[in-house]
Formats: C-alpha cells, structure tokens, sequence
C-alpha cells in the first residue's frame, strides 16, 4: 500500500504530495508528503538533482507539501510502502427519502459531526457529502480494524441519533484487504460538472467548541444566497493525520497534525455563465460559503490542493508558520520565476490580467 489521495486519478508525484496529500490511509500513516522518500527532478535552471534527507535537504522539505509546480519539476517520487491490512466499513445515509423536516434533518447533521472527534481519535477515516436535504456517509473506513471493532466505534453516535428521532440508513461489513474495501464502498468519480470549489479544515479544537456554528457554516453553504438556495455542496473528509504521525519533517501546516474535517465547498456554475456570472460566483465562494466556514473555525487552516486559490491570506491559511520558510526556498531555487501556480510561495510579484489570460509582474 502507498498513501495516495481518495480519487483514483490523483497524479501521485505531482500536486498531491507537493501540496501535502491525503488519502484514506492517512490516518495510520500519514500524509503523502510524509512517506516522500526521494524525489528526482529538474531545476529552474535545468539541472538533474536528487532530494532527499542527506542531498538537497531544503529542496526535499519544500517538495514535501510546500506547494505543487514552485520548486522544480519532478520526474520520480521514491514513496514508503506498506502491507496490506483487512478493514472494516460502512455507511449511513440520511435523507428526503427518510425525513422531509428540515430541522430533523439538520439535527441528524449536527450529531453526525459531533462525533467526528470521536472517530477520528479512533484511527478512522470517514468520507461524506453532504446538500440540500441529503447526506451521504460512503464510506466510514477502519483499516485494521474488525467489524466489531468499527459497530463499537459507532454505536453511540447512531446511539444519539436514534435518541433524537432522527431516521437514518446504516450498515457495515467486513474486507480481506483495504484494496477490497476500495472497490466496493467507494463511489465512482463524476465527470462534466461545472463547479467552483473551495475547503476549509477543521481543527479538533473547533469541532470540540463550536460544532453548532459548523454545522451553521454548512447551512451557509449549501443555501450561501437566496438565487442560490441548494446550488451549494460540500464534500467531507474525517481524519487526522497526527492519529499515528504527529510530527512531520515536511511542509504541511502544522494544523493537520490535530485536525478532524476537511470540508471542500463547492458551487455549481451554469453551462454558458457568462464572465460577470462567474466572478459573481466566485466571489459568493469566496466570501459568503468559505468565509463561513472559516468564521466557524478560527483553529483550522485549508488544503492548497483543493481550495479558493483566491483567498486572503492565503500563506497563512496554506501553510501557516512554515511560509517564511518556503518564501525564502523559493527564491533559492527559482530565483527567475520559472515556476507559477496561483496562490503558491513566492508568486506575490505575479498577478493575472485579463480574466486570468496573461501572466504579468507586479509593476
């Protein structure tokens, strides 16, 4: 096994392990960034290097999640392997089809997500999406673990929700190998969509303190304006990644090392939206659904992978006190500015003009 990210069609070396990586492995071993052994690629100035923990240590550290297409090109990644393990799943569902109250529905929401520290603090890795009137749990994974084990895990969550007269959907079952588990509960990718996707990352602290507001920010969300009423999605990841790595010699922000959902927010764009209808929805994104999330928790951080790129302060959301650093690496190995990816260390000098069709220097 390798730690890859939950879409099969990630590409592995590039913008997953240069942005950090994380995958449904992760919480028993961390992200990718933290199993890059090696990389071999090409410099700004078209030199052939080798990076790793003795030879071009800084350059090994930034391409470890400090940002994808910033420091070199990468032509191979030497990644840690791992046996394969047997593994438990399951889902849950909640739904119209099982509730038409809204607030019953909600309520179902809000216990769900409660109990995300207490899945994550069990080694588990749970994947959701969540609109209008639907949320869908595919799949809640224990690698490693029994299906014993996991109905144990999640019996007082359903508990709760039971207690609360809310209906819901639910199994489990048990896998020879987390490969099996894979193909089975894990649902194919869609293609085609028209979307503007954002995210934010929730810590252990703010799931503790503020779970109601969380919840509140996934209301936002899904219904961010009243033209927009359901047009907004999000899909959820539970786990953290200091569960059995809790210190990382990468570029990752320190934030995912107590970290319990990542949420990406997402914003359907009609076929044919004219310019002025996409900057209207991106600014909805930006500043009414992720501004949401964010106000919701002021510990978290986001995933420069699967986020606004068009953020403020986005060194500080991306990679926290790590940016001076990689700042700094940047200008080291690509001191001409080779290299370019929005919202990426080092490209505060670059802005795009005209409806992002040319790339200038800041004058």
């Amino acid at each position: 096994l390798v730690v890859t990210g939950e879409c099969p069609t990630v590409g592995v070396a590039g913008g997953l392990v240069q942005g950090g990586g994380h995958g449904p492995l992760t919480p028993l071993h961390g992200m990718a960034a933290d199993n890059a052994l090696e990389f071999e690629a090409i410099t700004a100035d078209g030199e052939y290097v080798i990076a790793n923990a003795d030879e071009n240590p800084d350059l090994f550290f930034g391409l470890k999640g400090g940002g994808p297409s910033s420091y070199a090109v990468v032509t191979s990644v030497t990644f840690r392997t791992y046996a394969e393990e047997k593994a438990a799943g399951g889902v849950l569902y909640i739904n119209s089809t099982l509730t038409e109250d809204e607030d019953v529905f909600w309520e179902g929401v809000r216990v769900f997500h409660k109990w995300s520290n207490h899945l994550v603090d069990n080694g588990l890795y749970v994947y959701f999406e969540l609109g209008a009137m639907m949320l869908e749990v595919q799949p809640f994974v224990a690698v490693g673990k029994t299906q014993g084990e996991l109905d144990k895990i999640l019996e007082p969550m359903l508990a709760e929700l039971k207690a609360s007269n809310v209906s819901f959907e639910h199994s489990t079952k048990e896998f020879g190998t987390f490969f099996d588990l894979y193909i089975d509960l894990f649902l194919d990718e869609e293609a085609g969509r028209h979307t503007l996707t954002g995210g934010w990352l929730f810590a252990h602290s703010d799931v503790e303190k503020r779970n109601d507001q969380i919840v509140d920010a996934f209301k936002t969300v899904i219904n961010p304006r009243e033209d927009l009423k359901g047009l907004g999605y999000i899909v959820g990841h539970l786990f953290n990644a200091g569960h059995s790595w809790p210190e990382a010699n990468s570029a990752t922000h320190p934030v995912w090392r107590n970290g319990t959902d990542f949420v990406i927010s997402v914003l359907f764009v009609p076929v044919g939206a004219t310019l002025e209808q996409k900057a209207d929805l991106q600014d909805v994104l930006t500043n009414i659904q992720d501004e949401a999330l964010r106000r919701a928790g002021p510990d978290g951080a986001t995933y420069v992978n699967e986020a606004d790129p068009y953020q403020a302060n986005w060194q500080e959301h991306f990679w926290g006190p790590l940016y001076p650093t990689l700042f700094d690496l940047r200008k080291k190995w690509d001191p001409e500015g080779v290299f370019y990816a929005v919202s990426t260390p080092g490209t505060e000098g670059w802005e795009e003009i005209e409806y992002g069709t040319r790339l200038c220097k800041k004058l």
